[in-house]
C-alpha cells in the first residue's frame, strides 16, 4: 500500500512540474531529482526483505 501512495505522489509531483514548464534549467534538475528520488526508493522496496511469518 505504501509504495502506491508513493507513486501516486511521484506522478502529481511529475505532472506538476510539466504542466507549469518552468525555464528548461529547473525542468531539468526538477525531472532528474524526482528520477534520482523514485530510483531509491523503489530499489529500497524492492530489495528489503520480507518479514518473517
Amino acid at each position: 500500500m505504501p509504495i502506491i501512495v508513493l507513486f501516486i505522489i511521484f506522478l502529481s509531483l511529475n505532472g506538476v512540474l510539466w504542466y507549469q514548464r518552468p525555464n528548461p534549467h529547473l525542468w531539468l534538475f526538477g525531472s532528474l531529482f524526482l528520477g534520482v528520488v523514485w530510483s531509491l526508493v523503489f530499489m529500497r522496496f524492492i530489495t528489503r526483505e520480507a518479514p518473517n511469518e
